[in-house]
C-alpha cells in the first residue's frame, strides 16, 4: 500500500473513532491537572510505567463517559479492569522492592 492510501485509511479510522469518542484525547490534560493539582515529578522508570496505566486508565474512563448515554462500549470498562490489574502488579512489585 502506497503511503497516500495508507494515510486515507487512517484519517478515515480517525474519524470514525473520534465520532465514537469525540475529543477525548483533548480532555486527558484537564482531567489529570485536576487530580495532580500539585503537579506531578516522574524520574524513575517504574514511575514512568505506573504513570503510563494511570493515563490509560482515565483515557479508557473519558472515552466511556462521552458515550454514557448513548450506548457505551462495554470493553473500556474491561480494558480499566485490566489496567488496574496491571497497576496493582507494579505497585506490589515496588513493595517487595523497598
Amino acid at each position: 500500500m502506497k503511503p497516500d492510501q495508507a494515510l486515507h485509511k487512517l484519517a478515515l479510522l480517525y474519524q470514525l473513532k473520534n465520532s465514537l469518542y469525540g475529543d477525548s484525547y483533548k480532555q486527558a490534560g484537564k482531567i489529570l491537572a485536576a487530580i495532580f493539582d500539585d503537579g506531578i515529578e516522574i524520574e524513575s522508570e517504574k514511575d514512568f510505567n505506573r504513570f503510563c496505566i494511570y493515563v490509560h486508565i482515565i483515557t479508557k474512563l473519558l472515552r466511556y463517559s462521552n458515550n454514557f448515554f448513548k450506548e457505551p462500549d462495554p470493553d473500556h470498562m474491561k480494558d480499566i479492569a485490566v489496567y488496574a490489574t496491571m497497576l496493582l502488579e507494579l505497585d506490589e512489585e515496588e513493595k517487595e522492592c523497598q
